[in-house]
């Protein structure tokens, strides 16, 4: 019985050994491999041709050259390309291609996140195991049918063989060494099967870190250190907007040190930097740039390198295709100004990319586009001008300093003075509110001028009148009674001085820029009466006035009914829009101010202040605080895209919105009375209109 198990045991035991023993084959193509051992662009062609399916066009086949020598010589290159233009596949299947070939040691992939690196190392490897790449594998069985059986099962790393002889590999999610023979090659010959020149040596090791991994100072793995390193995209969209450029220089001493640092003493180290400028502010700008990193022989590709000079009919397309958008999906009556303007739309134009477009008919039996230009114009028509720009022809647009926003939550919530809420000096001279109004909140905030301080914030606050539930309709209502409320608790909650002296404000701006409407029967009904006017109507016009902020702000001719100051005026009485007064107010203007307001020093009068809170300010005013900065952003952003577009849903920033409003309130109080000191009567809104 003994004797069976054991035969049982010695059976199991070789068809085990069977199982892992990887039998030798032979390089179907000798020639075919040599050829393109140092041929760069043709090994992509034939070894991964479902990648690199079109013709390279010559920018690619620089860049290919410009990669081959860094990664032979240990040259620098930084280069950036339109988005889509196959730089990030160009690298790193050259990078297997010098694996295969044992023409590197050790390349190492580093991108802006570990998931990212990750990612580029897992496409190597799903290249090598693949077996839809059939001449890959056909021409480096050695490597290829042992990948193939560790990659299911990274564990068999530990004892696979090939033609009996143990082999050494690792097969990681972060790195990977390819197969090497530790006893030498068993009198298998090199040539016939494939084997690399020297198959006893450690295999080339290919691995990923994230560009902020503790593991990029001095890598190096079984003393083996890079001897490439692809840097991919590190400028990732955070940096964007990343205050006065601390991303890019983060990324900039990374590179320059650590990086650089990589290769050892006298070893070469080939460096190729790739990427798409995100902005001016970014890394990828400054290694571009030849004047400022001459030794990375900086390139930028355009995707456009010479503008058609029939702009005006291409302006056409642009607007026949965005305005019928709705209608016509696929911009047929835009396709068709194209189809009888082709030639001449097309004269002058120049591409870099001229086989990226899409020519597969789409639901209409039609193709998408005609050529690669108008593939450029629909990305126009659709993203934007200055998005294109950005993506496509790496030349994103000039941002002024001002429009890098340096404002923090932090800033604000430490800008705290000494009284408390709702505490005001004696020698206040103007109380003025603002009021953002929601559907279901209205967040308030009031602002004190005194001798001490120009804008203290003495008091904000946010009350719910509804619910995610509530709809439009009943919104109206809630408002109104939201804004009695309100008021009722600025009334029996006064502001005071030291000596118990109460203050009321002399004006309150309210929103009214946000309009309910609501489906009925598929009729599209309005509030029957504007609650925020409704209010200032009965509460009275001399203390309320709706407010709504412009935009896009022109400033207002001279005209009987309006009243004129900085950056807003004062619509008089009944319009089409309006039942009563409105104030039309400058936002951009107003909103800029918020924020130089809390970046002004300590020691300034005209900074604003926040009112302490017993407990410390950090975790109260902290939200408040988030309300500026998120506003902040929003304004610089809208600012660097040259344009203001709608809010993105759901940003918190309305009390932002609010102390606008307030500053907009203190201006016209400085244009309504000379000050409380001086002791003159208020002047009325008809007595400001006949000046």
């Amino acid at each position: 019985m003994s004797s069976e198990r054991e035969r049982q045991r010695i059976k199991s035991a070789q068809r085990r050994v069977q199982e892992r023993d990887i039998t030798p084959c032979s390089v179907a193509n000798p020639r075919r491999r040599k050829l393109c051992e140092h041929d760069d662009p043709r090994f992509l062609r034939t070894y991964l041709p479902g990648v690199f399916y079109c013709p390279f066009t010559s920018e690619q086949e620089q860049f290919i050259d410009d990669c081959g020598r860094a990664l032979k010589y240990g040259t620098r290159k930084a280069k950036a390309m339109p988005r889509g233009g196959g730089k990030s596949s160009i690298v790193k299947y050259l990078q297997l291609k010098y694996a295969l070939y044992r023409q590197l040691r050790f390349p190492l992939i580093v991108a802006a996140t570990s998931h990212k690196a990750t990612q580029t190392l897992k496409d190597i490897k799903t290249k090598l195991r693949s077996p839809v790449n059939k001449e890959l594998h056909e021409d480096f069985p050695f490597d290829t049918s042992i990948a193939r059986y560790v990659a299911s099962a990274p564990s068999r790393a530990n004892n696979v063989t090939w033609g009996g002889l143990p082999v050494h590999i690792e097969w990681g999610p972060d790195r990977i060494i390819m197969p090497s023979l530790p006893d030498g090659h068993g009198g298998f010959a090199i040539v016939k099967h494939g084997l690399p020149p020297h198959p006893e040596q450690i295999g080339t090791i290919l691995a990923c870190l994230g560009f902020t991994s503790d593991d990029l100072q001095g890598c190096n793995v079984q003393d083996v250190r890079p001897d490439f390193v692809m840097l991919d995209d590190l400028d990732s969209r955070d940096s964007l907007s990343a205050e006065n450029g601390i991303v890019a220089d983060k990324i900039e001493e990374c590179i320059d040190k650590t990086v650089a640092g990589l290769g050892g003493p006298n070893r070469r180290l080939g460096r190729v930097y790739i990427c798409t400028i995100t902005s001016r502010r970014s890394a990828a700008y400054r290694y571009t740039d030849l004047k400022n990193k001459p030794a990375w022989g900086g390139q930028r590709v355009a995707r456009i390198i010479s503008w058609p000079k029939r702009k005006d009919l291409w302006d056409k397309y642009v607007t026949l295709r965005t305005e019928n958008l709705a209608s016509d999906k696929y911009g047929r009556k835009a396709r068709d100004l194209l189809v009888a303007n082709f030639d001449e739309m097309h004269l002058g134009a120049i591409v870099s990319t001229p086989h990226d477009y899409n020519q597969e008919p789409l639901e209409d039996g039609e193709p998408e586009h005609l050529s690669p230009l108008q593939k450029c114009y629909d990305y126009i028509a659709d993203e934007g001008m200055d998005s294109f720009l950005t993506e496509h022809q790496n030349d994103p647009p000039e941002v002024d300093v001002f429009s890098q926003s340096r404002l923090t939550w932090l800033s604000v919530a430490e800008s705290a003075g000494e009284f408390l809420q709702r505490q005001v000096d004696p020698t206040t001279t103007a109380i003025v509110r603002g009021v953002d109004v929601r559907k279901i909140e209205l967040h308030d905030v009031t602002l004190a001028t005194d001798s001490l301080v120009r804008y203290r914030v003495a008091d904000y606050g946010v009350r719910s009148h509804g619910t995610n539930e509530t709809t439009v309709e009943q919104a109206e209502t809630l408002i109104l009674e939201a804004l009695y409320r309100l008021s009722d608790k600025w009334n029996t909650q006064p502001l005071k001085d030291e000596h118990g002296v109460a203050y009321s404000a002399d004006l309150t701006l309210i929103d009214k820029g946000w309009i309910g409407n609501w489906n009925e029967e598929g009729e599209i009904k309005t509030w029957v009466s504007q609650p925020v006017e409704t209010f200032c109507l009965e509460a009275g016009l001399d203390r309320f006035l709706p407010a709504k902020g412009a935009p896009n702000y022109s400033p207002q001719a001279p005209a009987p009914g309006v009243i004129i100051g900085d950056n807003w005026h004062i619509n008089r009485g009944r319009g089409k829009n309006r039942i009563c007064d409105e104030v039309i107010w400058n936002a951009a203007h107003w909103h800029r101010l918020v924020e130089e307001l809390f970046l002004l020093s300590e020691d300034n009068q005209d900074r604003a202040e926040l009112f302490a809170v017993e407990g410390g300010t950090w975790s109260n005013h902290r939200v408040f605080a988030q309300h500026i900065e998120s506003g902040s952003r929003q304004l610089h952003a809208e600012m660097a895209r040259g344009s203001r577009s709608r809010k993105p849903q759901f940003r918190r920033d309305h009390w932002w919105d609010a102390m606008a409003m307030a500053l907009v309130g203190m201006s016209i109080i400085g244009h309504r009375v000379k000050r409380r000191e001086r002791q003159k009567p208020r002047m009325t809104l008809s007595q400001m209109a006949g000046r």
